[in-house]
């Protein structure tokens, strides 16, 4: 398998997060470059899923720690720190709660707001 692939698999919650982490353990936790992106759209749905009932907690932690300090991970200039607070958030929740519905309502909210923000946004 492909690194990029199995990232975008990660990013995007494709497929059992043991089956990603396994293809992910075969390469380097180090990267020279970012290999995949991930935008508000991909967190969105995620965590939409997880409020449907898709997706678990414990699904959801396991997920943005698998994310969490990646090198070839990388996150668009205008949401890198809503999104770096976002994977720390739900990958350490001994640290900053549970992981309820309501935080994922409030970090939803949060997505949302920032990329109606940057919507008819054109760099001159």
């Amino acid at each position: 398998m492909e690194r990029r692939v199995a990232l975008n698999d990660l990013l995007t919650f494709s497929r059992p997060l043991d089956s990603i982490s396994a293809d992910l353990h075969r390469f380097p936790w180090d990267s020279e470059s970012e290999l995949a992106e991930m935008t508000v759209e991909v967190a969105i749905d995620v965590l939409g899923r997880a409020l449907r009932g898709d997706l678990t907690p414990v699904d959801i932690e396991e997920w943005a720690n698998l994310i969490e300090s990646r090198e070839d991970i990388g996150f668009p200039y205008d949401d890198e720190s809503l999104l770096m607070d976002l994977v720390f958030d739900l990958a350490n929740p001994a640290l900053n709660g549970p992981i309820t519905d309501e935080k994922l309502r409030n970090w939803v909210s949060q997505l949302e707001a920032a990329s109606h923000s940057q919507e008819g946004f054109v760099d001159k």
